[in-house]
């Protein structure tokens, strides 16, 4: 047999032997797979619901079928004035510290319309708390992020699920201005001298489920001062 013959013949089998094993094809594994997540490492996640995206950030402290889990901090919101004094026994001196609070939550987001974007390895977790439970504990939920009207929305309450709706009840101040008797109104100027009464009010607000971007439950809380620069002297 020439070398010419022997060259076609390791030719066909080779081509045989891919013709016989199929090509494999394994699907890559979506990011949202629980197979994939380790709790205690840091994840961001985005939310879509219809045309609206929202963005969380946080430790993965829990994950169900349902449920994705993230502990957070919230942006920086004003807290009270805390009062310093070096040494109250031989100065009224001081100053006023303004200050910076945080508040620490556990977003719940359903896995549903979430997608994992981003990850980051926690090496260390030996401070790692993880949620034991596997849903909300409505009775602790304080903050509800949902799409209405086309753009992400907040609000903070009272929440309470029943079937395929959420109930949101806030509080908020209404102001009732009376004005005086006699002096309280001048023709043609209007009320001049007045008195305001503060009535609490509350407000019950229905969010359909299927709009929901995550429930939100306050763990912890915390401040931190501003630059000495930012505060202030007082008398």
């Amino acid at each position: 047999m020439s070398a010419r013959a022997v060259r076609l013949m390791c030719a066909l089998l080779i081509l045989l032997t891919f013709v016989a094993i199929p090509a494999r094809s394994e699907e890559p594994a979506t990011s949202t797979d629980v197979r994939h997540l380790e709790l205690g490492d840091r994840y961001q996640v985005v939310v879509r619901r219809d045309d609206v995206e929202q963005r969380y950030s946080g430790e993965l402290v829990q994950l169900t079928d349902e449920w994705l889990v993230l502990r957070f901090l919230s942006d920086p919101h004003p807290e009270p004035s805390l009062l310093v004094v070096s040494n109250p026994s031989k100065s009224i001196w001081g100053d006023v510290e303004e200050r910076l609070g945080c508040t620490t939550y556990e977003g719940w987001i359903p896995r549903s319309v979430s997608t994992v974007v981003g990850r980051t390895l926690v090496a260390d977790k030996t401070a790692f708390k993880r949620v034991t439970s596997d849903k909300p504990d409505w009775k602790s939920v304080q903050r509800v992020e949902f799409v209405a009207e086309g753009k992400s929305s907040r609000l903070t309450g009272t929440i309470r699920v029943e079937n395929e709706t959420v109930s949101c009840l806030t509080l908020s101040l209404f102001e009732h201005r009376t004005p005086w008797p006699m002096l309280g109104y001048i023709p043609g100027v209007g009320p001049l001298c007045t008195s305001s009464e503060l009535e609490l009010m509350e407000n019950e607000h229905q969010i359909p489920l299927e709009s929901i971007l995550s429930f939100q439950v306050p763990t912890d809380c915390g401040w931190f001062p501003l630059a000495p620069l930012e505060r202030t002297s007082f008398w």
